[in-house]
């Protein structure tokens, strides 16, 4: 399946499945650099939207609610990835709101949440890097199960006489074989 047919398969999902302001979040919230961030970060690497949650509804501090751009979660492991483009996070922000957006991020990693932060810049220009911090992010606890089913699925589709099955991490690199490798000995 090729990345717009699964992307939009993605979304008609989450959209089917929400109502209120979730839906209302999820249509107006998810715009270019989420898309993008998908398209040039996670497809790339991980080929796949399995356990992906875009607008993420989380509970705060003040028992409120705030949404994540996405949420990964495969079990126990909580991961927050956030898109900021400098317009929405640097030039028209005011003081207090930069100060609320990292006592978001402070609550959520004391939540027990990783969070990943990628720029627009960064996303378009230099997506391997991001690729890296997704797989480095998680070295031990995330990626050795995901790994393990994947390699249980090349090896069984191997088995079946398909000697080149697709590998989920599509086009990843020597790097993050070698990761799954590690981790699925392990």
């Amino acid at each position: 399946m090729d990345f717009n047919t699964a992307y939009e398969a993605f979304l008609e999902k989450h959209r089917k499945a929400r109502k209120g302001e979730r839906l209302r979040r999820l249509i107006e919230g998810h715009g270019f650099l989420e898309k993008l961030i998908l398209e040039n970060v996670w497809w790339p690497a991980i080929g796949h939207f399995d356990h992906l949650h875009p607008e993420y509804e989380v509970s705060d501090f003040r028992d409120g609610t705030r949404f994540l751009d996405y949420a990964f979660l495969p079990g126990v492991v909580r991961l927050n990835i956030e898109g900021d483009g400098l317009e929405t996070h640097a030039r028209k922000i005011s003081l207090a709101g930069f100060d609320d957006d990292r006592i978001r991020q402070n609550h959520l990693i004391l939540d027990g949440w990783k969070v990943l932060r990628f720029t627009h810049n960064r996303v378009k220009e230099r997506p391997r890097l991001c690729q890296q911090m997704l797989f480095a992010v998680h070295g031990n606890d995330l990626w050795q199960a995901e790994c393990r089913r994947i390699f249980r699925h090349s090896t069984l589709a191997r088995r079946k006489g398909n000697p080149a099955a697709s590998f989920p991490f599509t086009s990843s690199k020597a790097y993050a074989s070698e990761r799954c490798r590690r981790a699925a000995a392990s």
